[in-house]
């Protein structure tokens, strides 16, 4: 694969994770609302902290292949000079 294509690939998975940690952060503030609000609804925030638990995965996920993809990267521009 040359080295555009992964860098390609590499830019993509960053801006998926970037807007993951986005969704991930708003998830956390609105929790902080609702916690905040004098009448809770519990099954909104078990929702919503499952739903943070999905994005800390996936994130997590998104690392691992963008620290696998920079290697590749590397590896290919290493191989090329």
């Amino acid at each position: 694969m040359p080295c555009t294509d992964i860098l390609r690939d590499l830019v993509k998975k960053q801006n998926a994770a970037a807007h993951l940690l986005a969704e991930g952060k708003a998830v956390d503030e609105r929790i902080a609302q609702l916690q905040a609000a004098s009448q809770v609804n519990q099954a909104q925030i078990d929702e919503l902290k499952a739903r943070r638990a999905e994005i800390r995965q996936r994130l997590e996920a998104l690392r691992e292949e963008i620290a696998g993809i920079h290697q590749d990267f590397q590896d290919c521009i290493a191989g090329n000079m």
